[in-house]
């Protein structure tokens, strides 16, 4: 049952929805993290929110109209989207980060963004706010052809955080392994290949998969999971040997074809994505081989789901990189 407002205050009628720390953080990691589902949001919080307290948020921040909730059939996660009421919470939250730099101290890692929106000025935090109408509302940018600013941000923040150099807008940068290019995807033209690498990879690796559940994660790669993360593939020779799917500072997905395994592969992915700014993972519990990969690399074990994200039975592993702890 939605209160009364204390007043009919325009500023009392912002503040009773964005006065609420947690909702604005919560709303923040959606616009910058691109975290549209309840897990995401819960293991991505740098400032570590309960479960209650997320679920209560973003209830009330579907009650005020700033979020919408997809139905989810038995077995799916549900995904929360920005409304337009949502996406116009942007320049408020550049005027806080503005505040903030000017008059409190915080981590350089953190402060990043905020210094890159107060120097873009109006321009980038609207074009900011037609990619979020594009990803969220399916309103097309009225200029498909410009700079994105989410890889605009990206960019930036891997320069100021001492990331690798960004090469042309197509290949990023190239890696100790020998003859292997790390380029952004091509696209959807580009996703039969990568579903054929995940399907080499997966059948050398889950073999705790049931061949239902391996079909049914298969036919949705193109359709539902790889639209919802920014891809980076591996290429050698002209030909994706592999693939890594981020959202945010989360590794969604990374894959080696088989052929390909024990070559560097996977360990030039992770490192373009970490210097990327990842910093959160979670695998397979039944999958030791991918466990130790990440172990080895800096990141260790710091909770477990006994269901994964679609409610199977496979438990997973959450695991978090140790300068980022």
């Amino acid at each position: 049952m939605t209160r009364a407002p204390r007043s009919g205050c325009a500023i009392n009628a912002a503040v009773e929805v964005l006065g609420d720390p947690w909702a604005m953080l919560v709303l923040r990691d959606i616009v910058f993290g691109n975290r549209r589902y309840f897990r995401e949001l819960l293991a991505g919080s740098e400032e570590g929110i309960a479960s209650n307290i997320l679920a209560s948020r973003l209830k009330r921040l579907v009650e005020a109209g700033l979020l919408t909730r997809d139905e989810a059939h038995r077995g799916q996660r549900a995904a929360y989207s920005l409304t337009e009421a949502g996406i116009q919470v942007l320049p408020v939250m550049v005027a806080l980060g503005n505040w903030g730099l000017a008059h409190r101290d915080g981590e350089r890692r953190l402060r990043v963004r905020a210094e890159l929106l107060r120097d873009g000025g109006p321009g980038l935090v609207d074009a900011l706010m037609d990619e979020l109408r594009e990803l969220h509302l399916g309103i097309p940018r009225p200029d498909p052809d410009a700079p994105r600013p989410s890889e605009q941000l990206a960019a930036a923040y891997e320069r100021a955080v001492g990331g690798a150099e960004t090469g042309s807008e197509e290949t990023i940068t190239t890696h100790p392994a020998p003859g292997v290019t790390i380029r952004r995807t091509r696209g959807p033209d580009e996703y039969p290949r990568l579903v054929a690498v995940w399907r080499t990879a997966v059948d050398a690796t889950h073999d705790f998969l049931s061949v239902a559940h391996r079909d049914a994660i298969e036919t949705r790669l193109a359709s539902d999971y790889f639209p919802q993360v920014g891809l980076v593939v591996a290429e050698r020779d002209g030909v994706v040997v592999g693939f890594a799917g981020t959202a945010g500072d989360r590794l969604e997905m990374l894959f080696v074809d088989d052929a390909e395994r024990g070559r560097g592969i996977g360990t030039a992915l992770l490192e373009h994505v970490v210097g990327l700014g990842v910093t959160a993972v979670d695998v397979n519990e039944q999958n030791p081989q991918a466990v130790a990969f990440y172990r080895r690399r800096g990141f260790d074990v710091v909770g477990r789901s006994a269901l994964d994200d679609d409610g199977r039975p496979y438990p997973l592993l959450h695991l978090a990189r140790r300068s980022a702890q």
